[in-house]
């Protein structure tokens, strides 16, 4: 389960860094895990907003080097996974993964 969640880490830090505004020049990304009942919660926390609401596009082909990030994460999390705004307006994207 750790490398799954490594992996999953990887995966939203990176899409926060290229697909919200300020892409990698932004000043932070906040990621937090935390532990529940058979379950690790990983939330990544960036300073986007509704615009940025993270979608799954259809897989690439083979050659194409990007754009698995949130297929990945859905299929380690068995599809619990999602998004939402907190009350400072900054989105936060979080997978479960079991334990």
């Amino acid at each position: 389960m750790l490398l799954d969640a490594q992996q999953v880490v990887s995966e939203l830090v990176t899409n926060a860094c290229t697909h919200v505004e300020g892409g990698a020049h932004r000043e932070w990304v906040m990621v937090i895990a935390s532990r529940g009942p058979g379950f690790l919660r990983i939330e990544v926390t960036d300073p986007g907003a509704f615009a940025s609401e993270p979608h799954i596009p259809q897989c690439p082909s083979p050659e194409i080097e990007s754009g698995r990030g949130i297929h990945i994460v859905r299929e380690l999390s068995d599809g619990n996974w999602g998004t939402f705004v907190n009350s400072a307006g900054h989105r936060v994207v979080w997978a479960d993964l079991r334990c």
